[in-house]
Protein backbone atom coordinates (compact mmCIF):
# COMPACT_ATOMS: atom_id res chain seq x y z
CA UNK A 1 0.00 0.00 0.00
CA UNK A 2 2.38 2.04 0.75
CA UNK A 3 4.37 1.79 -2.69
CA UNK A 4 1.26 2.14 -4.30
CA UNK A 5 0.78 5.71 -2.18
CA UNK A 6 4.40 6.77 -3.97
CA UNK A 7 3.32 6.24 -7.39
CA UNK A 8 5.73 3.06 -7.73
CA UNK A 9 4.95 -0.50 -8.55
CA UNK A 10 6.30 -3.28 -6.27
CA UNK A 11 8.41 -6.11 -7.50
CA UNK A 12 8.55 -9.08 -5.81
CA UNK A 13 11.44 -10.90 -5.63
CA UNK A 14 13.43 -13.59 -3.48
CA UNK A 15 15.01 -12.98 -0.42
CA UNK A 16 18.49 -15.14 -2.09
CA UNK A 17 17.85 -12.77 -5.35
CA UNK A 18 17.38 -9.31 -3.39
CA UNK A 19 20.69 -10.55 -1.25
CA UNK A 20 22.98 -10.67 -4.38
CA UNK A 21 21.52 -7.42 -6.14
CA UNK A 22 21.89 -5.28 -2.69
CA UNK A 23 26.10 -6.39 -2.81
CA UNK A 24 26.14 -5.01 -6.26
CA UNK A 25 23.39 -1.46 -5.27
CA UNK A 26 23.93 -1.10 -1.69
CA UNK A 27 27.73 -0.68 -1.20
CA UNK A 28 28.12 -4.44 -0.38
CA UNK A 29 25.74 -3.83 2.41
CA UNK A 30 22.54 -6.06 2.32
CA UNK A 31 21.60 -5.32 5.69
CA UNK A 32 19.02 -3.09 4.58
CA UNK A 33 17.24 -6.03 2.60
CA UNK A 34 17.25 -7.94 5.76
CA UNK A 35 15.64 -4.88 7.95
CA UNK A 36 13.01 -4.54 4.98
CA UNK A 37 11.96 -7.96 5.32
CA UNK A 38 10.09 -8.20 7.75
CA UNK A 39 7.58 -5.35 8.53
CA UNK A 40 7.53 -5.83 12.45
CA UNK A 41 11.01 -3.58 12.20
CA UNK A 42 9.63 -1.33 10.68
CA UNK A 43 6.74 -0.90 13.11
CA UNK A 44 9.34 -0.82 15.95
CA UNK A 45 11.47 2.31 13.81
CA UNK A 46 7.84 4.47 13.86
CA UNK A 47 7.71 3.80 17.56
CA UNK A 48 11.34 5.16 18.33
CA UNK A 49 10.87 7.96 15.96
CA UNK A 50 7.12 9.16 17.52
CA UNK A 51 9.07 8.50 20.81
CA UNK A 52 11.95 10.70 20.23
CA UNK A 53 9.87 13.41 18.87
CA UNK A 54 7.97 13.44 21.51
CA UNK A 55 11.06 13.65 23.93
CA UNK A 56 12.69 16.61 21.66
CA UNK A 57 9.19 18.69 23.14
CA UNK A 58 7.49 18.74 19.40
CA UNK A 59 3.70 17.33 20.97
CA UNK A 60 2.34 18.06 17.40
CA UNK A 61 0.87 14.81 15.42
CA UNK A 62 3.41 13.40 13.67
CA UNK A 63 2.55 12.52 9.38
CA UNK A 64 0.83 9.47 8.79
CA UNK A 65 2.54 6.42 6.73
CA UNK A 66 0.09 6.89 4.19
CA UNK A 67 1.40 11.06 4.24
CA UNK A 68 4.97 9.87 4.15
CA UNK A 69 4.65 7.62 1.35
CA UNK A 70 3.21 9.76 -0.65
CA UNK A 71 5.50 12.99 -0.53
CA UNK A 72 7.66 10.78 -2.31
CA UNK A 73 5.60 10.16 -5.16
CA UNK A 74 6.48 12.10 -8.15
CA UNK A 75 5.26 15.46 -8.31
CA UNK A 76 3.25 15.38 -5.41
CA UNK A 77 2.97 18.65 -4.03
CA UNK A 78 1.10 19.46 -1.01
CA UNK A 79 -0.57 16.32 0.73
CA UNK A 80 -3.86 16.07 1.74
CA UNK A 81 -3.47 13.74 4.87
CA UNK A 82 -7.16 14.07 5.79
CA UNK A 83 -7.93 12.42 2.40
CA UNK A 84 -5.42 9.30 2.57
CA UNK A 85 -5.98 6.37 3.93
CA UNK A 86 -5.22 5.45 7.26
CA UNK A 87 -3.45 2.53 8.55
CA UNK A 88 -3.52 0.49 11.77
CA UNK A 89 -0.55 0.92 13.57
CA UNK A 90 -0.13 -3.23 13.67
CA UNK A 91 -1.86 -3.92 10.46
CA UNK A 92 -4.76 -5.13 11.61
CA UNK A 93 -7.47 -4.97 8.79
CA UNK A 94 -11.14 -5.83 9.95
CA UNK A 95 -12.28 -5.79 6.66
CA UNK A 96 -9.84 -8.78 5.72
CA UNK A 97 -11.12 -10.63 8.55
CA UNK A 98 -14.65 -10.39 7.34
CA UNK A 99 -13.63 -11.61 3.93
CA UNK A 100 -12.20 -14.12 5.10
CA UNK A 101 -14.96 -15.37 7.63
CA UNK A 102 -17.16 -15.43 4.59
CA UNK A 103 -14.73 -17.41 2.68
CA UNK A 104 -13.93 -20.01 5.02
CA UNK A 105 -13.73 -19.37 8.36
CA UNK A 106 -17.42 -19.42 9.31
CA UNK A 107 -17.77 -22.81 7.81
CA UNK A 108 -14.19 -23.77 10.22
CA UNK A 109 -16.06 -22.62 13.05
CA UNK A 110 -20.04 -23.77 12.60
CA UNK A 111 -19.25 -27.01 10.27
CA UNK A 112 -16.15 -28.40 10.78
CA UNK A 113 -15.20 -28.02 14.24
CA UNK A 114 -18.95 -27.08 15.25
CA UNK A 115 -17.65 -24.59 18.04
CA UNK A 116 -20.25 -24.36 20.68
CA UNK A 117 -19.21 -21.09 23.55
CA UNK A 118 -20.70 -19.90 26.35
CA UNK A 119 -19.89 -16.60 28.51
CA UNK A 120 -19.30 -14.51 25.83
CA UNK A 121 -21.22 -12.22 27.95
CA UNK A 122 -17.96 -11.82 30.02
CA UNK A 123 -16.00 -10.11 27.75
CA UNK A 124 -15.70 -6.26 28.13
CA UNK A 125 -18.11 -4.31 25.61
CA UNK A 126 -15.99 -1.61 25.56
CA UNK A 127 -12.72 -0.51 27.32
CA UNK A 128 -9.48 -2.63 27.69
CA UNK A 129 -9.21 -6.06 29.04
CA UNK A 130 -7.00 -8.92 28.71
CA UNK A 131 -8.21 -12.12 27.43
CA UNK A 132 -6.38 -15.49 29.01
CA UNK A 133 -6.44 -18.63 27.30
CA UNK A 134 -5.15 -21.96 26.51
CA UNK A 135 -3.42 -22.63 22.90
CA UNK A 136 -3.18 -26.64 21.69
CA UNK A 137 -2.50 -28.24 18.29
CA UNK A 138 0.63 -25.68 17.77
CA UNK A 139 -1.25 -24.20 14.99
CA UNK A 140 -3.06 -21.25 15.92
CA UNK A 141 -6.61 -22.02 14.97
CA UNK A 142 -8.19 -21.34 18.43
CA UNK A 143 -6.89 -18.16 18.84
CA UNK A 144 -8.24 -17.25 15.24
CA UNK A 145 -11.77 -18.83 15.97
CA UNK A 146 -11.65 -16.70 18.85
CA UNK A 147 -10.94 -13.70 17.13
CA UNK A 148 -13.63 -14.63 14.95
CA UNK A 149 -16.34 -14.96 17.31
CA UNK A 150 -15.55 -11.68 19.11
CA UNK A 151 -15.36 -10.14 15.92
CA UNK A 152 -18.93 -11.37 14.81
CA UNK A 153 -20.59 -11.33 18.44
CA UNK A 154 -18.80 -8.40 19.88
CA UNK A 155 -17.73 -6.16 17.06
CA UNK A 156 -14.51 -5.97 18.34
CA UNK A 157 -10.98 -7.24 17.32
CA UNK A 158 -8.86 -8.33 20.09
CA UNK A 159 -5.15 -8.09 19.44
CA UNK A 160 -2.86 -11.25 19.55
CA UNK A 161 0.47 -11.54 21.45
CA UNK A 162 2.35 -14.06 19.06
CA UNK A 163 5.70 -15.89 18.98
CA UNK A 164 7.95 -14.21 16.20
CA UNK A 165 8.30 -16.84 14.07
CA UNK A 166 4.62 -16.45 13.25
CA UNK A 167 5.20 -12.95 11.75
CA UNK A 168 8.76 -13.88 9.84
CA UNK A 169 7.42 -16.43 7.67
CA UNK A 170 6.60 -14.28 4.18
CA UNK A 171 3.57 -16.27 3.57
CA UNK A 172 1.91 -16.29 6.88
CA UNK A 173 3.35 -12.61 7.49
CA UNK A 174 0.10 -11.00 6.24
CA UNK A 175 -2.06 -13.10 7.62
CA UNK A 176 -1.34 -13.12 11.54
CA UNK A 177 -1.38 -9.34 10.89
CA UNK A 178 -4.41 -8.68 9.56
CA UNK A 179 -5.85 -10.63 11.99
CA UNK A 180 -4.24 -8.70 14.50
CA UNK A 181 -0.97 -10.84 15.64
CA UNK A 182 1.19 -8.51 17.44
CA UNK A 183 4.78 -9.68 18.44
CA UNK A 184 4.96 -10.55 21.67
CA UNK A 185 6.57 -7.91 24.13
CA UNK A 186 5.81 -5.91 26.74
CA UNK A 187 5.62 -2.81 24.77
CA UNK A 188 3.36 -3.77 22.41
CA UNK A 189 0.75 -5.38 25.26
CA UNK A 190 1.23 -1.35 26.74
CA UNK A 191 0.15 -0.02 23.49
CA UNK A 192 -2.97 -2.03 23.34
CA UNK A 193 -4.29 -1.78 26.44
CA UNK A 194 -3.68 1.83 27.12
CA UNK A 195 -5.57 2.59 23.95
CA UNK A 196 -8.37 0.57 25.72
CA UNK A 197 -8.27 -2.35 23.05
CA UNK A 198 -8.59 -6.34 24.15
CA UNK A 199 -5.48 -7.98 24.50
CA UNK A 200 -5.33 -11.95 23.83
CA UNK A 201 -2.76 -13.85 25.44
CA UNK A 202 -1.59 -17.70 26.05
CA UNK A 203 0.89 -17.60 29.25
CA UNK A 204 1.86 -21.03 28.54
CA UNK A 205 3.62 -19.71 25.16
CA UNK A 206 5.16 -22.07 22.57
CA UNK A 207 5.54 -24.69 25.19
CA UNK A 208 2.05 -25.26 25.93
CA UNK A 209 1.35 -25.89 21.77
CA UNK A 210 3.32 -28.57 21.61
CA UNK A 211 2.56 -30.71 24.52
CA UNK A 212 2.48 -33.87 23.82
CA UNK A 213 -1.38 -35.35 23.71
CA UNK A 214 -1.36 -37.23 26.53
CA UNK A 215 -0.86 -34.21 28.26
CA UNK A 216 -2.71 -32.05 26.46
CA UNK A 217 -5.05 -30.76 29.01
CA UNK A 218 -2.76 -30.10 32.04
CA UNK A 219 -1.68 -26.81 32.61
CA UNK A 220 1.65 -25.83 32.92
CA UNK A 221 3.07 -23.02 34.91
CA UNK A 222 2.43 -20.17 32.99
CA UNK A 223 5.85 -18.13 32.57
CA UNK A 224 6.93 -15.61 34.16
CA UNK A 225 3.22 -14.20 34.61
CA UNK A 226 3.73 -11.75 32.45
CA UNK A 227 -0.45 -11.84 31.35
CA UNK A 228 -1.39 -11.03 35.25
CA UNK A 229 1.43 -8.46 35.50
CA UNK A 230 0.46 -6.50 32.60
CA UNK A 231 -2.87 -6.40 33.56
CA UNK A 232 -1.99 -4.90 36.86
CA UNK A 233 0.27 -1.94 35.44
CA UNK A 234 -2.57 -1.39 33.03
CA UNK A 235 -5.64 -1.80 35.31
CA UNK A 236 -7.41 -4.57 33.22
CA UNK A 237 -9.37 -7.18 33.88
CA UNK A 238 -8.67 -10.52 33.44
CA UNK A 239 -11.13 -12.88 31.63
CA UNK A 240 -9.96 -16.38 31.11
CA UNK A 241 -11.36 -18.82 28.69
CA UNK A 242 -10.51 -22.55 27.95
CA UNK A 243 -11.08 -24.63 24.64
CA UNK A 244 -11.74 -28.49 24.85
CA UNK A 245 -11.16 -30.00 21.32
CA UNK A 246 -8.79 -28.04 20.16
CA UNK A 247 -6.42 -30.84 21.20
CA UNK A 248 -7.57 -33.20 19.14
CA UNK A 249 -7.37 -31.57 15.75
CA UNK A 250 -3.28 -32.35 15.79
CA UNK A 251 -2.94 -34.71 18.34
CA UNK A 252 0.99 -34.60 18.82
CA UNK A 253 1.99 -38.37 19.66
CA UNK A 254 5.72 -37.77 19.08
CA UNK A 255 8.61 -35.03 18.52
CA UNK A 256 11.88 -34.92 16.07
CA UNK A 257 14.54 -32.97 16.93
CA UNK A 258 15.48 -31.83 13.84
CA UNK A 259 17.99 -29.19 13.43
CA UNK A 260 17.49 -27.52 10.36
CA UNK A 261 13.41 -27.65 10.67
CA UNK A 262 13.93 -25.90 14.39
CA UNK A 263 16.07 -23.71 12.25
CA UNK A 264 13.74 -23.02 9.11
CA UNK A 265 10.70 -22.92 11.30
CA UNK A 266 11.77 -21.78 15.04
CA UNK A 267 10.07 -24.16 16.24
CA UNK A 268 10.74 -26.44 19.34
CA UNK A 269 10.76 -29.63 17.15
CA UNK A 270 8.55 -31.17 14.30
CA UNK A 271 5.97 -32.65 15.93
CA UNK A 272 4.30 -35.77 14.50
CA UNK A 273 0.35 -35.43 15.22
CA UNK A 274 -1.43 -37.11 12.20
CA UNK A 275 -2.47 -35.83 9.91
CA UNK A 276 0.29 -33.88 10.15
CA UNK A 277 3.00 -33.53 8.82
CA UNK A 278 2.02 -35.69 5.64
CA UNK A 279 -1.18 -33.81 5.30
CA UNK A 280 -1.60 -30.45 7.21
CA UNK A 281 -5.09 -30.57 7.69
CA UNK A 282 -6.98 -30.28 11.29
CA UNK A 283 -8.89 -33.01 12.50
CA UNK A 284 -12.77 -32.02 12.39
CA UNK A 285 -12.99 -32.49 16.40
CA UNK A 286 -15.62 -31.16 18.50
CA UNK A 287 -15.00 -28.26 20.25
CA UNK A 288 -16.63 -26.28 23.64
CA UNK A 289 -15.45 -23.06 24.77
CA UNK A 290 -16.19 -21.33 27.92
CA UNK A 291 -15.15 -17.74 28.49
CA UNK A 292 -15.10 -17.35 32.91
CA UNK A 293 -16.18 -14.37 34.79
CA UNK A 294 -13.58 -11.68 34.65
CA UNK A 295 -11.43 -11.18 37.59
CA UNK A 296 -11.12 -7.82 38.23
CA UNK A 297 -7.15 -7.70 40.05
CA UNK A 298 -7.27 -3.66 38.30
CA UNK A 299 -9.79 -3.03 41.62
CA UNK A 300 -8.06 -4.47 44.33
CA UNK A 301 -4.89 -3.50 43.61
CA UNK A 302 -2.57 -1.10 42.42
CA UNK A 303 -0.28 -1.11 39.40
CA UNK A 304 2.74 -1.51 41.61
CA UNK A 305 1.19 -4.56 43.05
CA UNK A 306 2.42 -5.81 39.54
CA UNK A 307 6.18 -5.78 41.38
CA UNK A 308 5.02 -7.76 44.09
CA UNK A 309 6.42 -11.22 43.10
CA UNK A 310 5.01 -13.16 45.48
CA UNK A 311 1.19 -11.62 45.22
CA UNK A 312 1.41 -12.25 41.28
CA UNK A 313 2.62 -15.92 41.59
CA UNK A 314 0.08 -16.37 44.42
CA UNK A 315 -2.39 -14.67 41.96
CA UNK A 316 -1.32 -16.68 38.73
CA UNK A 317 -1.56 -19.78 40.20
CA UNK A 318 -5.23 -19.41 41.30
CA UNK A 319 -5.95 -18.25 38.13
CA UNK A 320 -4.41 -21.56 36.89
CA UNK A 321 -6.59 -23.98 39.11
CA UNK A 322 -9.93 -21.75 38.12
CA UNK A 323 -8.67 -22.65 34.38
CA UNK A 324 -7.61 -26.26 35.41
CA UNK A 325 -11.04 -27.08 36.86
CA UNK A 326 -12.93 -25.47 34.11
CA UNK A 327 -10.79 -27.97 31.81
CA UNK A 328 -11.41 -30.61 33.81
CA UNK A 329 -15.25 -30.34 34.17
CA UNK A 330 -15.25 -29.58 30.53
CA UNK A 331 -13.80 -33.18 29.66
CA UNK A 332 -16.24 -34.91 32.45
CA UNK A 333 -19.00 -33.83 30.44
CA UNK A 334 -18.71 -34.07 26.74
CA UNK A 335 -19.84 -37.06 25.94
CA UNK A 336 -17.11 -37.59 22.22
CA UNK A 337 -14.06 -36.06 21.42
CA UNK A 338 -15.68 -35.89 17.28
CA UNK A 339 -19.66 -35.31 18.01
CA UNK A 340 -21.43 -34.64 21.21
CA UNK A 341 -22.85 -31.85 22.94
CA UNK A 342 -22.03 -30.87 26.65
CA UNK A 343 -25.06 -27.78 26.84
CA UNK A 344 -27.88 -29.71 24.23
CA UNK A 345 -30.30 -28.83 26.78
CA UNK A 346 -30.21 -24.85 27.22
CA UNK A 347 -30.51 -24.98 30.72
CA UNK A 348 -27.96 -27.17 31.31
CA UNK A 349 -25.07 -24.86 33.60
CA UNK A 350 -21.98 -23.88 31.70
CA UNK A 351 -19.98 -25.90 34.51
CA UNK A 352 -20.69 -27.87 37.40
CA UNK A 353 -21.72 -25.31 40.79
CA UNK A 354 -18.28 -26.38 42.50
CA UNK A 355 -16.06 -25.03 39.51
CA UNK A 356 -18.30 -21.80 39.38
CA UNK A 357 -18.67 -20.97 42.87
CA UNK A 358 -14.98 -20.96 43.20
CA UNK A 359 -14.62 -17.23 41.16
CA UNK A 360 -15.63 -14.98 43.99
CA UNK A 361 -12.98 -16.33 46.38
CA UNK A 362 -10.19 -16.23 44.31
CA UNK A 363 -9.03 -12.56 45.09
CA UNK A 364 -9.02 -12.99 48.84
CA UNK A 365 -7.57 -16.60 48.33
CA UNK A 366 -4.49 -15.25 46.78
CA UNK A 367 -3.82 -12.56 48.90
CA UNK A 368 -3.78 -14.98 52.15
CA UNK A 369 -1.44 -17.66 50.00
Amino acid sequence: AAVRLAGRRRLALPYSLHRRLARLTCDGQPDGVAYLRHAVTIDGAAWRVRAEIRAAGDHSAPPTSAASARALAPGAGAVDAAALPRFDDYDLDPAYVARLDRLFLRAMHDRWWRIEVRGLEHVPRDGRGVLTGVHRGFQPWDGVMMLRLCAERLMRHPRFLVHPSLVKMPWLAPYMRKLGGIIACRENAARVLEADDLLAIFPEGISGAFRPYRDAYRLTRFGRDEYLKMALRHRAPIVPFVTVGSAEIFPIVAKVQWRWWTRTMEWPCLPIAPPFPLLPVPLPSKWHTVFLPPIHVERRYGPDAADDAALVRALSRRIQMRMQAALDDLRARRPGIFRGRIWADPEAPTLSPAVLASTPVLERDAEAA
